[in-house]
């Protein structure tokens, strides 16, 4: 795309200038940073036993000189989370390296998301929040009454999990009091189990509190794979 400048000179003349818009060149830029960081990407996944991801989510700061890519990949008996990081050289080439943990600073870059070919974390978390908030849905009493505080996804090893609290009528028609709920599914499975820490609960587990604590956990370690949801986005 082309800007045209028109200039009025003191003998009357209009001049017109044709200048290329910046913003064909900015493509340009963000379409070579995204080959960069595929490459980079590819290589440490390669050095990981080949390793496969399921979903992947891209991070970065402003300039692009600091990204990482955090997801998770899958064997054939568990789910393993990963944080890549790339840092960019003089040169602007990128060179990569598994992490612990998340660099809370980075922002979500969404422009280099198709560069690595990966559906993001949201996108393939969105799946299994709809299956285990329907789970839930239909075990409630009145699910239309439901009040939900949070919902949040998270994985463990080998299961996508919901840590959720909330509030819904009982059979007397008076809401029971909030009780938090761990939804979960195992990996290739249909299977879904559903826990509560309230004693008068009919889905009463004393592990639901342990899913709870694992999932502070996952969030201190890797924020991105542990999902908060608005409940109007899913059903």
């Amino acid at each position: 795309m082309k800007l045209k400048i028109m200039s009025l000179c003191t003998a009357g003349v209009i001049l017109v200038f044709s200048l290329s818009a910046c913003s064909g060149g900015n493509l340009q830029a963000e379409e070579d940073v995204g080959i960069k960081v595929d490459a980079a990407y590819d290589q440490v996944m390669e050095s990981q036993n080949n390793a496969t991801a399921l979903c992947a989510s891209v991070y970065a700061n402003d300039d692009n000189s600091l990204v990482q890519i955090v997801g998770m990949s899958s064997d054939a008996s568990y789910y393993e989370p990963f944080c890549i990081e790339l840092t960019k050289d003089s040169q602007g080439e990128y060179s990569g390296k598994m992490v612990e943990r998340f660099n809370g600073s980075l922002k979500e870059k969404a422009d280099l998301q198709p560069a690595i070919g990966t559906q993001s974390n949201r996108d393939f978390f969105l799946k299994y929040a709809n299956i285990l908030y329907a789970a839930l849905q239909e075990s409630l009493y009145d699910p239309e009454s439901a009040q939900y505080d949070y919902f949040r996804t998270y994985i463990s090893t080998d299961e996508i999990v919901v840590v959720t609290n909330l509030n819904s009528k009982n059979r007397l028609g008076g809401y029971a009091g909030k009780t938090t709920y761990v939804i979960t599914i195992e990996k290739d499975s249909d299977d879904i189990n559903i826990m509560s820490n309230n004693k008068d609960d009919d889905f009463y587990s004393a592990k639901a509190d342990d899913y709870v604590d694992a999932y502070s956990t996952a969030k201190s370690l890797i924020p991105p794979l542990a999902i908060d949801w608005d409940i109007s986005e899913l059903g």
